[in-house]
């Protein structure tokens, strides 16, 4: 579903469609017959964050499940530009592109 930038939303639809919790993947690996999660695997997390002040903003993390900090960390109030870094980061990692090669400067919006 594609949503209306903030503003279009109507309150229902920002309590009901923009929480902390919209999205998480995590990675897995093909066993030969099944798949499985990776050992140490990468949690790609999104979530909707409102201030008390200012609007508020998307914030996606990539995080190594072993670990608390993120190795890609940002945030923006477009749409957009998290669905465009969501689509390069996954793009990269599934051409073998490690994750700590991957950086900001290659999907800034």
């Amino acid at each position: 579903m594609e949503l209306p930038a903030f503003e279009g939303l109507s309150r229902e639809d920002r309590q009901a469609y923009l929480t902390e919790d919209l999205l998480s993947l995590m990675s897995t690996e093909f066993a030969g017959e099944y798949w499985r999660t990776e050992p140490d695997p990468l949690i790609l997390d999104l979530g909707w964050y409102t201030p008390l002040e200012g609007p508020g903003f998307y914030r996606l993390n990539v995080i190594h499940a072993s670990r608390e900090e993120p190795v890609i960390s940002m945030e923006s109030g477009d749409q957009y530009i998290i669905r465009d870094a969501i689509d390069n980061i996954l793009e990269r990692l599934s051409e073998g592109t490690p994750i700590e090669e991957i950086s900001l400067s290659d999907f800034d919006g």
